[in-house]
């Protein structure tokens, strides 16, 4: 039973005894009044000075797109590209573009992949789309020459080394590419994803005003403090690395992921949104 239930979501644990033995277990969590919730905004006063260095350091280099033929996904509507770039730190990045057979100018959906995804290419039948599936940093197409680890835990020690500071601005690298493109409308750009591709799309929304429209799927990467009371991962990799960086406290830790929190980013969000079910 609930004894004075608040608004969030409650982790259960379910067991079946049976002659004194454990003969079943079930965990689970609930959500109560979720729409009630409330989790303030929390940035710090460089919240805003943070991004804007982080945006102008990705301007600073230069993308050097190239694009790859893939034959074997441009049989139909479709001609399929791997996509190799430079972003944030002169990381090589990639991503697949399908580019419409048709002439004019087209509407872009820019997709941006779940955590630790495999590769997958593009829609290849005529939806009316131009369409780009990125995959940021270490992950995806990138893993092969992956060197932050487990992502999520990597430069934890730094606000200016964390993983998701460049990765932010692979997000942002791919507009760059979309935008540069003749056969794009620029003005029709539209993002989506599911977990962490939901957070990225909120992070191209909130420091891009390209993206004039957003369809996350249940996005990733907010309320840590919440989550991860009720979430075994990925708590357990960052418990992972507080054991092996015993100086480290759960107040820094914290503070530092309030600058990547997609709650305090969305603020910043001006376009509409849809949320994909």
């Amino acid at each position: 039973e609930y004894t004075d239930p608040k608004p969030g979501f409650y982790r259960y644990t379910v067991q079946y005894i049976r002659n004194r033995q454990l003969a079943c277990e079930k965990k689970f969590n609930v959500g109560y009044e979720p729409e009630k919730i409330s989790s303030p905004i929390d940035t710090k006063n460089d919240f805003e000075a943070f991004w804007k260095n982080s945006l102008l350091e990705l301007k600073k280099v230069e993308p050097g797109y190239k694009l790859i033929l893939q034959p074997e996904y441009s049989k139909l509507d479709y001609d399929v590209y791997l996509v190799e770039m430079y972003s944030f730190g002169n990381d090589l990045i990639q991503g697949y573009y399908a580019k419409p057979k048709r002439e004019g100018k087209h509407p872009v959906i820019v997709e941006y992949m779940g955590y630790g995804s495999s590769p997958y290419p593009p829609n290849q039948w005529w939806d009316g789309f131009a369409h780009f599936v990125l995959s940021i940093r270490g992950q995806a197409l990138n893993q092969p020459n992956n060197k932050y680890g487990t992502w999520i835990t990597y430069g934890l020690d730094k606000k200016e080394d964390y993983y998701y500071r460049g990765a932010y601005m692979d997000v942002v690298r791919a507009l760059d590419f979309v935008c540069s493109r003749p056969e794009i409308d620029a003005e029709k750009i539209a993002v989506r994803g599911g977990s962490q591709g939901g957070a990225l799309s909120f992070v191209a929304a909130a420091l891009d005003k390209r993206v004039k429209v957003a369809a996350p799927t249940i996005p990733f990467l907010s309320d840590f403090p919440d989550y991860f009371k009720i979430g075994s991962w990925p708590k357990s990799d960052f418990d992972i690395y507080m054991e092996n960086h015993p100086g480290v406290n759960w107040n820094e830790i914290y503070n530092l992921l309030t600058y990547f929190a997609i709650k305090n980013l969305a603020q910043w969000i001006e376009c509409p949104h849809i949320k994909e079910i």
